[in-house]
């Protein structure tokens, strides 16, 4: 018996399969995940900011809760606002052009 390679056509064929991908899920995630994953990256992003430069919250420090929370809130409205708009702006010259 000789120990030789084999070099049928078979092992050739194996050598140049490529391996199975296995295929990502079509599915998105859930409203309950991605809120729960943009909560977590905003909090990773106020503890480096603090550790960055920990100066920066100095402003906050003499704003109460009540004001805390009415600046928090606002933001968010005045960032789904610009959202909308630009939203409204966009879906307006999309209908525009295809009419034309």
């Amino acid at each position: 018996m000789t120990n030789a390679p084999m070099d049928s056509s078979d092992n050739a064929d194996q050598s140049r399969v490529a391996p199975k991908v296995r295929p990502r899920s079509a599915r998105k995630s859930c409203q309950r995940c991605m809120v729960i994953r943009l909560f977590l990256i905003a909090a990773a992003c106020i503890a480096i900011l603090q550790i960055i430069a920990p100066s920066t919250f100095a402003i906050l420090q003499g704003l109460g809760p009540l004001t805390l929370s009415i600046m928090f809130v606002g933001g968010f409205g005045v960032i789904s606002v610009i959202k909308s708009v630009t939203e409204h702006l966009t879906t307006r010259a999309d209908d525009s052009e295809s009419q034309s």
